[in-house]
């Protein structure tokens, strides 16, 4: 199976595909604990892009980003325009 996930978790009975840390408990009545367990315990950021000009030099891309996690560098996206981020909803019940 073809993916890019690099975490998840799940509650009740293993899912088809294997992925993910199984939750129980409080855990999954928790949305914070369940995100948190899912290593999904970051908010996205958009930070800009730059370009090296002819002489050099490094100039700000007008309306394109690169989409950042706050707990890593790594890029989620390498270019995006006019994107508004969701924020995940932290602490409501499942």
């Amino acid at each position: 199976m073809a993916h890019e996930i690099e975490s998840m978790a799940y509650a009740g009975a293993t899912p088809w595909h294997r992925l993910g840390k199984k939750v129980e408990g409080d855990a999954t009545r928790n949305g914070s604990d369940f995100m948190i367990a899912a290593g999904m315990d970051w908010e996205a950021h958009k930070k800009p892009l730059y370009i090296k000009d002819d002489n050099g030099d490094f100039q700000v891309t007008q309306d394109s980003f690169a989409v950042v996690r706050n707990k890593t560098p790594k890029p989620i996206t390498k270019e995006v325009q006019y994107v508004d981020l969701l924020k995940p909803v932290r602490n409501q019940p499942f």
